[in-house]
């Protein structure tokens, strides 16, 4: 009968046993892992620098307006808009480089300053007591500490190291890297120049600053890029709408330095609303421009007239007119009035015809009903010309040269471009037309003017033309107070909504760190016993053993004796656990074989230090406590000092058989032990391997089966020699001894196959030095039983 081990449970179950067990097995790994890891969190809340979520809020106005219509309205004609286009348009203008860079400009953040706290450099955002002054004309060197330290008589100590470094020049924007050490550390007096070919700048105190209360203290500087901070400043920055069922983004960024978040956002949603007004107040400016231009053109002409007219009235002595030389002047005042009126408007088509003719710039077009030109076809034109001009520069502003919107763009403002040159043209074909019809009006009233007396004919003529400039300068006074007062009444299209303001702290987060912790501290410590388990092939315990080698009979486990080093532990401890053991053992060596009488057990193992004479001694031991006679074979005839428990003529064994010095019952030695015996190896051979193979060990063997009711074998190691192998072939039953933690997978599995492959039959597996986890209970229970017997 051959003995299996039969799991009844399924192998996900095994697996999470083994996991639990393992876990157990180390769970102070796990607590020193998870303690060291909360600690480590701890430290680095206290020294890591925190981060700040910054966050505001902008409301996107849709631009509902007529110019807003004509642009959609274009827009969709190319399928070019929707919804959420002015909103996405709005974003990119918020993240754009060179509002950023306006920003970074107005806050000087290309200086950053730094105060040593806890052996780590903290910034101090508009907290320093300094301010450097830099030449932007100068090269400087960025990315590099200067460190400042105060002394009691108001200078301070600069020191600066780098090696390999980078320069900026602030005026024209380039960097390049120089390849050289610096090393410098010096004293200066306030305000000196401090220069070198790689820096210049002056360090200036704030006022009202203590100079005891900063001395001993570590400041530093840096410069930076402004390139790089747009940059680092740009990729940070996150502009999102809040969802889409409201025209409101939000703009946040992460910051080490609450107040600097808090007023780079401010600052650049400051300067957002501020362009956005410019950008409404663009054609307003453009009228007051043009109308300015046309005043200082008619005031000269104006003064002139009213002195011409005081000294005329003055000299001649002169008040009014007759009632006949009023008429005619009036008449002629409005044919004049209506001329000029008409000569103006010819004057604006012709500038804005060689506007057209000059460039392709449209942004500086002032738009005709702002001038009370009443086309209202041009005006129209003009209008829809500037709003696609506008969404063109806002394109070319977002680097969008190759969008294929810009194309249809410009083939749209081309078109129009077109029509409105056309329409300039007919125009000044009829303004001309009117001039014309105006001169020869004129002229018949000259004619009437030229029969009055000279007197009144001069006075005419001189209060005609004050008349005449005097209409002409109040109505572009008017105009230009219009302008103004449209200017005036803008606002930004856009408002915010959501003051900057920190959010949260989001770095360190000492939830995250801790869970964090908590998974890093189990997470490391099964690493590293999962690589152990999979590196080390070592038989841990007797599950791994059985479950390995399922299809090779199991026979028991001996525990490891951790009472004392004797080798007879079954004589000399009979009620001891580990007695218990080998007499399990023992039970299944029955059911493992026929129950006959004579029968051999041969005891190996793979290599030395397995444990198997002790095994085959106290199996023997057991045997013969049974009464049945039993005898020890020592055929490890290579090793010295074995049999130490019994007292023996080292001298005469097996050596001495095979030899022919001695008989079989010469070599034959009683022990202290009823019904056993034993025979030790004898003096060692040169050829052990060479006088097993030969018919002396059959006869030994036949001889001894009819004295004896169980022969032991204790062979060498089958995995270093093969003298076991030759005995095996003579057994009954061939044990192979497994140390715990001691024995490889990779050599048992080597003898294993040997074995097989020379069909020996009958073999077991036997684990020693067992601690039996989770199975030692039952002999520990044993002990606990035999000793209240005893007692009692």
């Amino acid at each position: 009968m051959s003995i299996k081990n039969d799991h009844s449970t399924g192998d996900n179950y095994l697996d999470v046993r083994k996991i639990l067990k393992l876990v157990r097995k180390n769970w102070y790994w796990f607590t020193i892992s998870v303690i060291f890891f909360i600690g480590l969190a701890f430290a680095a809340g206290k020294v890591l620098k925190p981060k700040y979520l910054v966050s505001t809020s902008v409301y996107i106005k849709e631009d509902t307006g007529l110019e807003g219509q004509k642009a959609m309205e274009f827009m969709r004609s190319f399928n070019l808009f929707d919804q959420k286009m002015n909103h996405q348009n709005e974003m990119l203008i918020l993240k754009s480089s060179p509002l950023i860079r306006e920003a970074v400009e107005k806050l000087n953040l290309e200086t950053a300053y730094y105060k040593k706290e806890n052996f780590l450099d903290s910034e101090i955002y508009m907290k320093s007591p300094f301010v450097v002054m830099i030449d932007s004309l100068h090269p400087q060197i960025i990315n590099t500490s200067f460190n400042v330290s105060f002394k009691e008589d108001g200078k301070f100590i600069l020191s600066v190291k780098n090696k390999d470094y980078k320069i900026v020049n602030y005026h024209t924007g380039k960097s390049f890297l120089i390849e050289k050490e610096i090393d410098v550390e010096e004293e200066y007096f306030q305000s000196s120049v401090i220069e070198s070919e790689d820096y210049k700048f002056r360090i200036f105190l704030k006022n009202g600053v203590d100079l005891k209360k900063i001395i001993g203290e570590q400041y530093s500087f840096k410069f930076f890029s402004k390139n790089q901070l747009v940059r680092e400043l740009q990729e940070g920055l996150k502009v999102e709408p809040v969802n889409l069922e409201v025209s409101v983004v939000e703009l946040s960024m992460k910051t080490q330095s609450r107040t600097k978040g808090i007023d780079f956002l401010h600052t650049l949603t400051q300067l957002y609303l501020h362009k956005n007004l410019e950008r409404k107040n663009h054609l307003a400016l453009n009228t007051i421009s043009y109308i300015n231009s046309q005043l200082n053109e008619i005031a000269d002409s104006l003064s002139l007239a009213e002195s011409r007219l005081e000294d005329f009235r003055a000299s001649n002595q002169v008040i009014n007119i007759t009632t006949k030389a009023s008429g005619v002047l009036e008449r002629l005042r409005q044919l004049e009035l209506g001329k000029e009126t008409t000569q103006r408007t010819f004057n604006y088509y012709k500038y804005l015809d060689e506007y057209f003719q000059q460039g392709s710039d449209y942004s500086e077009i002032v738009v005709p009903s702002s001038m009370g030109i009443t086309n209202l076809t041009l005006s129209e034109l003009v209008k829809n010309l500037l709003i696609l001009s506008k969404q063109r520069d806002d394109l070319i502003g977002r680097k969008q040269e190759k969008s294929p919107y810009l194309k249809n763009l410009d083939v749209e403002i081309k078109n129009l471009s077109k029509s409105i040159v056309e329409n300039i043209r007919f125009s000044l074909e009829q303004l001309q037309r009117e001039l014309n019809d105006y001169d020869k009006q004129i002229v018949v009233l000259e004619e009437q003017v030229e029969n009055l007396p000279k007197t009144e004919r001069q006075l005419v003529g001189i209060e005609r033309k004050f008349q005449i400039n005097d209409a002409i300068y109040t109505f572009l006074l008017q105009k230009r107070a219009d302008a103004q007062i449209a200017k005036a009444s803008n606002l930004p299209e856009h408002e915010i909504v959501e003051p900057a303001r920190v959010i949260e702290k989001v770095f360190p987060d000492t939830k995250i760190h801790l869970v964090l912790a908590v998974f890093l501290g189990l997470l490391i410590p099964s690493l590293i016993i999962t690589i152990r388990e999979l590196i080390d092939d070592r038989i841990k315990n007797e599950d791994m053993l059985t479950d390995t080698y399922s299809n090779t009979p199991f026979l028991g486990t001996v525990i490891r004796n951790t009472e004392s080093d004797e080798e007879l532990v079954v004589h000399n401890s009979p009620v001891s656990a580990i007695s218990e053991t080998f007499r399990t053992i023992r039970t299944n060596l029955f059911f493992f074989i026929k129950r006959e009488e004579h029968k051999t057990i041969l005891v190996s193992s793979c290599i030395a230090g397995e444990g198997k004479s002790f095994i085959a001694f106290n199996l023997a031991t057991s045997l013969a406590t049974m009464g049945k006679k039993t005898i020890i074979v020592g055929y490890d005839m290579r090793k010295k000092g074995q049999f130490k428990s019994f007292e023996h003529n080292r001298r005469i064994g097996l050596s001495s058989y095979y030899v022919k010095d001695k008989v079989i019952d010469e070599i034959i030695q009683s022990s202290h032990i009823d019904h056993l015996d034993f025979i030790v190896p004898g003096v060692i051979p040169p050829n052990p391997l060479e006088l097993i193979g030969t018919d002396m060990t059959t006869t030994l063997i036949e001889d001894l089966k009819k004295k004896y009711d169980y022969i032991v074998f204790d062979t060498p190691p089958v995995g270093v020699l093969s003298d076991g192998y030759l005995l095996m072939k003579h057994a009954d039953v061939n044990l192979f001894v497994v140390r715990e933690k001691f024995t490889r997978k990779q050599i048992l599995n080597t003898v294993l196959q040997d074995v097989r492959q020379k069909e020996f039959k009958n073999f077991g597996l036997v684990l020693n030095a067992s601690k039996m986890d989770g199975r030692r209970y039952r002999y520990d229970y044993y002990n606990k039983y035999n000793n209240s017997n005893d007692l009692s």
